[in-house]
């Protein structure tokens, strides 16, 4: 039998589900890099799993690179590499701020660059609300990071021979595909597993041109939903708006600007904040006289 191993971010139980949809006679098996990375080290071993990479025949996933549980990988096995989703051309405010729990809760990280700027600078709640509008997007470039983010994405899924130039359109025609930057929608992620197998000739040509989620769960519509504001949303021709979503942990509970606003200040003021681009966001906020 056919023994697959599955190591990627959030994406892992997708590829999974794929494979064992692709492949039903398989063995297939999937853990996300940290936990893997967790297992076959000496502080919190996994036995089972330390010998399931050591007899795997197929390893799909992000590029194991120098990984521990890479080193462990038999060197004859086919490794078929999936670099990590990441397009921020939708929403383009959005960024990881380490330390800081967001406002969504779900151990995210995800934060505004708009009120962490505001927030640096001592703005109020109610003069940061009013900064959500198609100025301050232009000051910060934001509606012109989607063509720039949409060609990395490009180039470095193409890196890895799979070929996404003509997916875009087909995503956006079916609206918004998106959860948030770094989460697409579950046939998006098919179809990257589709391409990337066959690149490495595990499945006919055919198979690139299909466009379906093939039946698996789509488990990241279940996580946080960061919004598409209205006026970036409108240069795509897709519905926007002003809300975000927990996950389910959260009972999907959904946020408007003020709640959003307010969740944040409360996030971040209880440490000391600082990140390498905050000067540069502030002169934005300044260039608009947001004082």
């Amino acid at each position: 039998m056919t023994k697959a191993l599955v190591v990627s971010n959030c994406a892992t139980s997708a590829y999974v589900g794929g494979l064992k949809v692709l492949f039903p006679a398989w063995e297939v098996r999937g853990a996300t890099s940290n936990l893997a990375a967790q297992w076959v080290s000496s502080n919190a071993p996994n036995p089972s799993f330390v010998e399931y990479v050591q007899d795997c025949d197929i390893y799909v996933g992000l590029p194991p690179d120098e990984s521990q549980y890479g080193q462990l990988l038999p060197k004859q096995n086919l490794r078929v590499m999936i670099p990590p989703f990441r397009f921020r051309g939708l929403q383009p405010d959005v960024f990881h701020l380490d330390g800081f729990s967001s406002a969504l809760g779900n151990g995210s990280t995800l934060h505004s660059r708009i009120i962490t700027a505001s927030f640096r600078a001592g703005l109020t709640p109610a003069r940061t609300r009013s900064l959500f509008n198609l100025n301050t997007y232009e000051a910060f470039n934001f509606p012109s990071l989607y063509e720039s983010e949409k060609q990395e994405l490009i180039g470095r899924f193409g890196r890895h021979r799979i070929d996404l130039s003509g997916s875009f359109e087909r995503w956006i025609s079916r609206g918004n595909f998106l959860y948030s930057y770094n989460h697409p929608r579950i046939d998006v992620l098919m179809e990257i597993l589709r391409r990337a197998l066959v690149a490495a000739e595990l499945l006919p040509v055919s198979e690139r041109e299909r466009d379906d989620d093939m039946g698996v769960a789509d488990d990241l519509g279940e996580s946080i939903v960061w919004p598409i504001y209205p006026e970036i949303a409108r240069l795509r021709g897709l519905e926007g708006s002003l809300n975000w979503r927990r996950a389910r942990a959260g009972n999907y509970e959904t946020l408007d600007l003020n709640q959003f606003v307010q969740a944040s200040y409360k996030r971040i003021s209880a440490k000391h904040l600082e990140t390498p681009e905050l000067p540069e966001w502030i002169d934005i906020l300044k260039s608009l006289d947001a004082f």
